[in-house]
Parts: structure tokens; sequence; C-alpha cells
């Protein structure tokens, strides 16, 4: 048994840095995906910190694959990390899955994975992991001269191809895709005549730099008045559950304007969205933007705002609230 086993030692290994690279090729692929992926999970939801996160994710896949594929062992730290981070993965998958309800676990990108099924690959892994550890004890490659002054030289070229994936896509900028920005702070010609009390609640007027256009010209400017405004993404089954109930907001004339800001994760996924749910209120679309997306969503899409001169007042996440629970929020205004 021990000698089958240092046979095969060396492929199991090599196959385990495969899966690896293979795993952070695909996430490069879509990095938009890939931070709404890690979004899902609701552990890292700050703008700030996914694209960080994102790039420290796939540069350790990249790094131990490559390291697997060249027999870097660094004296058991390469297996010894590779354990670490499928047991670490799992943990999360389960607490994902059984909190809040995690569908895909972005382990490979587009390919969509079930947490139940991603689970059992990781523990699958981790036995072959621990079968290639075995077979290869003794034959550490980190110990041999010449070794590891390819760690550095490793390292430093997947966080660069990391890093570069991620920047190199636009997820960092802060423009709004295919809509004039309006002033974020318009500034009166004369001091106002009223300043508010040290009562009136402050808020960040993250919808001001938004406008929306109907099919009739007409144009919405969040900066300015009173609005629902709907964050949905189109691929996302429960966002296309809401539009109905939204529609029947539209004509209310007891309720704010309803608006949606919408994000398109795929290419052609806005003619599905739109060919499947009729929304009967505009919406601009920011197109693959996860980014500028986190922004606004809070947990996760869909999310209902109401939203006065670009501050959000009220938020609703993930279910619609009812109109007189609308009413009874928008109704608050001074």
């Amino acid at each position: 048994m021990n000698d089958v086993l240092t046979k095969i030692a060396r492929p199991l290994e090599m196959l385990l840095g495969a899966t690896f690279l293979f795993a952070a090729a695909m996430k490069l692929l879509d990095p938009n995906l890939f931070l709404g992926q890690i979004h899902s999970y609701q552990v890292i939801t700050s703008p700030a910190l996914l694209g960080p996160v994102a790039i420290v994710a796939v540069a350790t896949e990249a790094f131990l694959g490559l390291a697997m594929l060249l027999g870097m062992r660094l004296r058991g730290a390469t297996h010894a990390a590779t354990q670490a981070m499928l047991v670490f993965y799992t943990a999360l998958i389960l607490y994902a899955w059984t909190v809040h309800g995690l569908e895909d676990c972005g382990c490979f990108g587009k390919i969509k994975m079930p947490p139940s099924v991603s689970v059992l690959k990781n523990l699958v892994m981790m036995a072959v992991a621990g079968a290639a550890w075995w077979g290869l004890r003794g034959k550490d490659a980190a110990g041999q001269a010449g070794a590891f002054p390819r760690v550095p030289f490793v390292a430093a070229l997947v966080l660069s191809l990391a890093a570069g994936g991620y920047t190199g896509t636009g997820v960092y900028s802060p423009k709004i895709a295919a809509t004039p920005p309006a002033p974020a702070a318009p500034v009166p010609a004369s001091p106002a005549p009223e300043t508010p009390t040290p009562e009136t609640p402050q808020c960040d007027p993250i919808f001001a730099a938004y406008t929306v256009t109907d099919e009739f010209g007409q144009v919405f400017d969040l900066s300015k008045g009173s609005y629902l405004v709907a964050m949905l993404s189109m691929t996302c089954d429960h966002c296309k559950e809401s539009v109905p109930l939204l529609n029947q907001f539209v004509n209310d004339p007891d309720l704010p304007p309803l608006v949606a800001i919408a994000y398109e994760p795929e290419a052609g996924s806005k003619d599905t969205f739109f060919l499947e749910t009729a929304p009967q209120f505009p919406m601009h679309v920011m197109g693959n933007n996860f980014l500028e997306f986190s922004k606004l969503i809070g947990q996760a899409p869909p999310r209902l705002s109401w939203v006065v001169d670009g501050c959000p007042k009220q938020s609703w996440d993930k279910e619609v609230p009812s109109r007189d629970e609308v009413l009874s929020a928008s109704g608050a205004q001074p």
C-alpha cells in the first residue's frame, strides 16, 4: 500500500495544483462575478474590502497551485496551507449555506456549484492532499539548493496577475456606466434660510449621482426630490420575483415615483430580465460593475429604498414591503 501511495503521490499533488490554478483562472475570467459571489457569503460586504479580499483569494489559490505543480513543498508548509485553506473554505460555505441560504459557492467562477457539492469536493480534496503529503514525506523540494529563490518569484507573479486581473477590468472605477452623473452636492447661490436642527438625521447621498430616464424621455434626478428606488440584479431569481410587486407601486398616487437601478452581470441578461418580468418602472442599467452596485444593495438584492435628495431614509432588504409599510415610512417626511 505504501509503495502504491508513493508512486501516485506526485501525480495527486500535480492534480491538486492544476485544480487550484483552474479555480483561480475561472475567477479571473469574470472578476465582477467573483466579487458578487464573495458578497453573497455575507461575511465581507464592504465595497472597500471586496477587491482586496478577491485578490488575496485568487493569489493564494494560484500560488498553492503553482507550488504543487513545481514541487515546492517548503518543508511541508505548502500542504499545511492547502489543508488550512480547504478547512476554512468548507467552514465558510457551511456558515453561508445554513445562515444566509448560499446557492453558489463561487469556487469555479461561472461554473455554478451548490454548497452541498462544494463541501463534498473539499472533503475529497483534503483526503487527496493528505495522501499526497504522506506519500511525498521526505521528498521536499524546498530543501534543495535553489528552491527557495523560486518562492518570491512565484509569489510576485501570481499576486501581480491577480491584482492586474481585477484592476484591469475597471471594477475599481467610480464612474457610473451610461448615466451622466448629477452634481453630488449642489452649492446654493445663497445661504439656506434655515439651518437644520441638531436632531435632523444626516446621511450619505449615495444616490445623488444617479439619473434615470424613462421611455418617454422623462428624467428622474435622484439628487432632488423623493423616490422609491429598487436595486435589482438581472440574474437574481428573487429580484425577478419582486418585479410584479414593485409594478403595483408604479401608479399609486400616494407613493413617491418608483425607479430602479439594475446590475447586469452577464451580457444579454438585461433582455432576458425584461422579457421575463415586464417591469413598468424606469430603470437605469449600470452594467457589470459589482463594486458600484455593492454600495447600494446592503446585504443582498432586491433592496427597496425610500430616497430623499439622494439620501436613503429607509430600506427594505430581500422582500418587497407592503404598501402600508412604504406609506408609513415615506409619510414621515417633514
